[in-house]
């Protein structure tokens, strides 16, 4: 597509906040890894939404692209060949000969929404993906008086909408804001036990069940997980099963959020040992997201369960004064399980709770998960799965593409594997291991084994599986030591080229997430992702990382210290153990909580040991990429960056239509944001009083002892993430104080010691402060520090940025307070200007957290800082 075109279509997409068939390329939403196995798994897939035309004619859509059509009252159901393999969430019928389906999926890494959707022709025995639409995923379609289509799915940041309405039967979209779509009879409140306990009840369903419809006067018709279908001719009063009778979960995974299931034995068990597996979540924050939110966490969570093979992710809500006891019964008797695996890190009311009904309900085993500590089975981070040809690694870090593709949290660590140990047995079998499944010995019923069966990997794939895990072992064990840049770029290609394609995207990502203290590595993993994937969207990702930083403040700041090469140890870089006094001490008053003179001081180092990084030449392959990805190019993060792709790889702005074109292109998407976009980025970019700090100019500095007696504090407080923020500035230096409570920083055991600067902060609980100068919210100036007062300082976790500033506490009852004090030429080289603005972020990292970036920015971390 030439410029003028791909320019037309963005400019319409602005005015009228539409899709059409034209010259946009949609991207669809991803297949999932060949070891998935969607064609075979799909007789076993759960159903979502079930709706009939005619008493006799019906569709009941579900995962993995399941899609099953009846055409004698519901009694049999007949497997229809599905193009897609994304989950589709709801049908709809326009007449007896067509119907649409809807759904959707989200990319890997970057997690972008994605949608589709089906047309029938001929009563739903063929099905065709309506090509080149650039949706998020829809989760429900309902057919209006007027006969247009009105589907209702995630926020797409192209049409500012989370609602769609067709006039064409489906072939082309554009946003409906008109309020919430009617309720659909008999439609369920599908993420609650009490809901789901009384359909349970009703149905007498071994399943969940998950929508009903009404087929006729008397009859109706239910669907739910395993692909369950029942049927009542009474109005509900007795009910037959008509499709996977006695279906139900041999073994229910409790966790208390996504990042803690051991997703490794979910995937072994179900697709290496062919048991039909349910994944409850503890933890209530991982339920639904607002309509505004960028993604679902139980959605993200529920893609990778199906991923897996499992039959789906639900997420505890306890209601009004349901008691956790009460909870954990309801979930027990939804699912039906024959073994119950708890997570070790669940709150011992929740971990109990899950024991008692377990048992209580005639439960074969309870076992409980733990990482890295010796137990009574394990699976080995290495262990290949013969019949998955994969190993159970691999299927973690597939997970975790979705569940944290950052590893933000700190959840996934390759080194570590899975600990199972039995607290509970009805029998005397042993509880696997060895090959065996978890369930071994126990006395299942043909309904808690998957229909599919089991595919055996060739022996080429495993021995290729082995020399992989060789290869990259030594490639990943030498990032810290790279010295020859050329050389490393070279290893990783061949490594590529002789990896399977399915297995490439997980090493790449990898070796990135490796070289988070090495820019030259980083730089070669994200130009390899760029080269690589350019059909995904983590291509497009790793392109525009690799431009804000190459004109970002912040590295710039780094490359005119010659520090971009290599972070350079300078715990002992002063030769005195003298204490250094800083400007902000008053020698003759009390000495504060710890020695302020004792904080961070420039780092002495030899200029002719600096490595200089070589440039890396970034050459995109655009073959076989969407020219205009709205998904992508519209999101908040990418559109305040200015600039979008271009063939030619040059950086293009996007126009705005004539009345913006005297605008500066960043101010023209900035208003469109603040205007029409999602409060919490329009809040963001507005400066609403509570998502702003004013910065007061003040001629004397503070004294910095924690205690907020001082002039420059006079203006209102602004809160992020639990921490009070006050802001101000004179020539010389910014000054921050933070308040937290004193419980939500746990202590730091080792004190601090003079001149010690970038200390390893990991194992305890820190304060972080991130500044974003130039307000790409990329990159960022960092700042950690202790209770005790040890510090470390990094930009974007690159620890060759060496800064003067000081830190200095006072706890006051049950409030702790900070007040820093940086050097306004280590953060910028200009003097600040009045009304100039940037951004700021604060908040507590708990121990073994890691200070990483999201893969796009959250606004809720952020707040602007205007300088009076």
């Amino acid at each position: 597509m030439d410029e003028l075109k791909k320019t037309i279509v963005i400019i319409a997409v602005l005015a009228c906040g539409c899709w059409v068939m034209g010259p946009a390329s949609a991207v669809d939403p991803v297949s999932f890894p060949g070891y998935s196995a969607c064609d075979a798994m799909r007789e076993d897939s759960s159903l979502h939404a079930v709706d009939f035309v005619t008493p006799e004619q019906g569709l009941a859509v579900g995962d993995r692209g399941l899609i099953l059509a009846t055409g004698d009252a519901g009694q049999t159901w007949t497997l229809a060949p599905s193009p897609v393999e994304c989950t589709l969430e709801d049908v709809v019928w326009l007449s007896t000969k067509q119907a649409i389906a809807v759904g959707g999926g989200y990319d890997p890494i970057t997690r972008i929404s994605r949608g589709t959707v089906l047309r029938t022709n001929n009563g739903g025995a063929t099905w065709q993906s309506i090509p080149r639409l650039d949706l998020p995923k829809l989760r429900h379609i309902e057919k209006q008086d007027d006969g247009s289509l009105l589907a209702v799915g995630d926020w797409s940041h192209g049409s500012l909408s989370s609602k769609f309405q067709s006039h064409d039967r489906g072939l082309n979209w554009q946003d409906a804001n008109r309020g919430s779509p009617r309720k659909v009879e008999m439609s369920l409140a599908k993420d609650t036990s009490d809901d789901l306990a009384r359909w349970n009840a009703l149905t007498r369903s071994s399943s969940p069940i998950r929508d009903a419809c009404r087929v006729d006067a008397t009859t109706l018709c239910a669907v739910g997980d395993h692909g369950t279908i029942l049927l009542s001719r009474d109005n509900g009063q007795v009910w037959k099963p008509v499709r996977g009778e006695d279906r139900h979960a041999a073994i229910l995974f409790i966790s208390s959020t996504a990042d803690q299931v051991p997703w490794s034995i979910v995937g072994s068990e179900a697709l290496q040992w062919r048991n039909r597996v349910a994944v409850l979540l503890a933890d209530e924050h991982w339920s639904a997201a607002p309509p505004d939110e960028e993604v679902s966490p139980r959605e993200l969570a529920h893609q990778t369960a199906i991923m897996l093979g499992a039959s789906g992710v639900d997420v505890m809500t306890p209601e009004g004064s349901s008691s956790i006891e009460i909870e954990a019964s309801r979930w027990i008797a939804i699912h039906r399980p024959d073994v119950v695996v708890i997570d070790e890190s669940l709150p011992q009311d929740v971990n109990d709770a899950f024991f008692t009904a377990a048992t209580g309900a005639g439960v074969y085993r309870v076992l409980k998960t733990s990482w890295g500590q010796r137990g009574a089975a394990m699976l080995h981070r290495n262990a290949i799965l013969t019949q998955v040809g994969a190993t159970a690694s691999d299927l973690t870090s597939d997970a975790f593409q979705w569940i944290d593709p950052m590893n933000r949290h700190g959840r996934f660590d390759e080194d570590r594997s899975v600990i199972l140990s039995r607290v509970y047995e009805s029998g005397s079998a042993s509880i696997g291991g060895g090959g065996q499944t978890i369930a071994h010995g126990l006395p299942r019923s043909q309904g808690a084994r998957l229909i599919a069966p089991a595919r055996v990997a060739s022996r080429h794939r495993l021995q290729t599986i082995q020399a992989r895990l060789r290869q990259s072992n030594y490639l990943l064990g030498h990032i810290e030591k790279v010295r020859d840049e050329n050389r490393f770029k070279e290893m990783l290609g061949m490594l590529l080229d002789q990896t399977a394609k399915e297995d490439q995207l997980r090493m790449a990502w990898s070796v990135f997430l490796h070289a988070e203290d090495s820019p030259a590595v980083e730089s070669i993993a994200l130009a390899c992702l760029t080269e690589r994937f350019g059909k995904l969207s983590v291509s497009r990702w790793a392109e525009k990382r690799l431009e804000i930083t190459s004109r970002s403040a912040e590295m710039s700041k780094l490359a005119s210290m010659s520090l971009i090469a290599k972070a350079i140890d300078t715990s002992d870089a002063t030769s005195s153990n003298s204490v250094v006094v800083s400007p902000f001490q008053n020698l003759d008053a009390p000495s504060p909580a710890f020695q302020q003179a004792s904080a961070v001081i420039p780092a002495q180092f030899n200029g002719s040991e600096v490595v200089q990084a070589q440039a890396f030449e970034n050459k995109t392959n655009t073959s076989g990429v969407a020219d205009v990805d709205l998904q992508f190019n519209f999101h908040p993060a990418i559109l305040l960056s200015g600039t979008h792709r271009k063939r030619d790889d040059t950086a293009v702005p996007i126009r705005l239509g004539v009345a913006a074109a005297a605008r500066e292109p960043a101010s023209a998407e900035r208003q469109r944001i603040m205007q029409n976009g999602t409060p919490r980025w329009a809040e963001l970019l507005r400066g609403s009083i509570n998502k702003q700090v004013i910065a007061a100019q003040t001629s004397i500095r503070p004294r910095l002892d924690g205690i907020l007696d001082d002039d420059c504090w006079a203006n209102e407080k602004v809160s992020v993430n639990g921490i009070g923020v006050f802001a101000s500035y004179d020539r010389d230096y910014v000054y921050l104080a933070l308040g937290c409570q004193s419980d939500s920083l746990g202590p730091d055991p080792q004190p601090q010691t003079a001149h010690a600067r970038d200390q390893p902060l990991a194992a305890v609980d820190r304060i972080r402060v991130r500044l974003d100068t130039d307000r790409d919210l990329w990159t960022s100036h960092e700042l950690e520090f202790t209770d005790a007062g040890r510090t470390r300082d990094t930009i974007n976790g690159n620890s060759a940025w060496q800064p003067t500033w000081y830190v200095a506490s006072h706890r006051e009852g049950n409030v702790l307070v900070f007040e820093v004090a940086i050097k306004r030429q280590d953060l910028k080289s200009d003097p600040i200007r009045r009304e100039e603005s940037w951004y700021l972020s604060t908040d507590v990292l708990a121990a073994h957290q890691d200070s990483v970036s999201l893969m796009f920015p959250d606004p809720n971390e952020w707040l602007q800082v205007t300088f009076e």
